[in-house]
């Protein structure tokens, strides 16, 4: 009898890319995500984040957690932080200080 009618006989898989077999035969990268897409690193698991989407704290467990269209720590990407303390905002992905509106005096 013949092996070759086996799929895993003879069959090839590049551990340092697949996602399917991350790092070993039968390791699968979590899922894909509306954030995230997963993918195989050099044999470990890591996430490719998405649009506005980005894993600031490198928690691979929550995602990509930080929306970095409106989050003033982390605003166009990690650790860029916008001065609240003059006004900033973080507005789709910029820092941006918000206009003064009719009859506030301006400092």
């Amino acid at each position: 009898g013949s092996d070759f009618g086996n799929s895993l006989y003879g069959s090839c898989t590049n551990v340092t890319s697949d996602p399917a077999n991350c790092g070993a035969c039968g390791r699968v990268c979590p899922g894909d995500s509306d954030r995230s897409k997963a993918v195989c690193d050099y044999g470990e698991c890591k996430l490719e984040c998405l649009g506005r989407w980005a894993d600031c704290n490198g928690d691979f467990t929550d995602n990509c957690e930080t929306d970095t269209f409106g989050d003033p720590e982390n605003c166009g990407g990690c650790g860029i932080r916008c001065d609240i303390e003059a006004g900033q905002a973080c507005s789709s992905g910029r820092c941006v200080v918000e206009p003064c509106t009719d009859g506030e005096e301006t400092r």
